[in-house]
């Protein structure tokens, strides 16, 4: 049974998600010139990758772009960006049986790109889109980030015993709780344990999320129906926001939020060129 807690906030939950919703305006800051992933480190620094070859990594700074020399990845086929914790970013690519970790971040208005990390690729699973990996045990997974190395007594562990059917949530980590995000027709948010919580709702179908460890938010954003949910993790309760895509675009994604700043990137129909557009948040929904 769920206790009074977690029902009031379901509640607080149903209660949100049908209130009025509140359109977020845009503005175009920066047409990309080619086909680049954005991604924005918490000191607000907008970095700028290519996984494909030629690859290629960059900021700018001045009105001068600063590149890192990504020649630890020559003769890899594949480098994916895997997120942000603080102000570094971390990047996977798999070379044979093993995969490899990598970690960016500007130091000294230099790009440091660096391998940080390996493992057997059959020891471990990837969380997606997060710098996190998991071994499942009975029961229970222990999750270590990118840096750390497996142990018999490493990792930190997640109880997951009273949780069905878990490979039909996204599972992601934020400041030490694992959240099991899934669709459903209700709303539902339910503390599992002290570190797992379960939420659910009609509005999180085809999500995607982004995850700053040094907030209180979650930002989830369902491109198909042009919605961003904000999730307060100090009190179980969210934003609800719709934003007005510009035409065409197909695609559609978070960069960061800074200083209230939320940045999106919005990948028209081809041949037009990759957007980037801001709008501030709301006090309530940034930290």
């Amino acid at each position: 049974k769920m206790e009074e807690v977690e029902n009031r906030n379901s509640e607080k939950m149903t209660e949100t998600l049908e209130q009025r919703v509140e359109i977020l305006p845009f503005t175009e800051t920066e047409i990309l010139t080619e086909d680049l992933i954005c991604f924005q480190t918490e000191n607000g620094i907008l970095f700028y990758y290519n996984g494909c070859k030629p690859r290629k990594l960059f900021t700018n700074i001045n009105g001068n772009k600063i590149y890192a020399d990504l020649s630890l990845l020559d003769g890899v086929f594949d480098c994916s960006f895997k997120g942000i914790i603080g102000n570094f970013a971390f990047f996977s690519s798999v070379r044979g049986k093993n995969i490899e970790f990598f970690i960016a971040s500007l130091q000294n208005d230099q790009i440091n790109f660096e391998k940080i990390n390996e493992e057997k690729t059959s020891n471990i699973s990837l969380l997606p889109n997060q710098p996190f990996c998991w071994v499942e045990l009975s029961k229970a997974w222990s999750i270590y980030r990118f840096e750390e190395k497996l142990s018999e007594n490493g990792g930190e562990m997640f109880d997951i015993s009273e949780v069905n059917h878990l490979r039909k949530f996204d599972c992601i980590i934020h400041r030490g709780i694992l959240y099991l995000f899934r669709e459903n027709d209700l709303a539902v948010v339910e503390k599992v344990n002290e570190k797992v919580i379960r939420v659910e709702s009609p509005l999180i179908d085809s999500a995607s999320f982004f995850i700053p460890q040094n907030s209180y938010f979650i930002y989830i954003l369902n491109p198909t129906t042009n919605l961003l949910l904000i999730l307060n993790t100090s009190n179980m309760t969210f934003s609800k926001f719709h934003y007005e895509s510009p035409r065409d675009c197909d695609a559609h994604s978070i960069v960061g939020v800074y200083n209230g700043i939320l940045t999106m990137r919005f990948q028209p129909l081809s041949p037009s060129r990759p957007l980037l557009m801001t709008t501030q948040l709301p006090d309530n929904c940034w930290n």
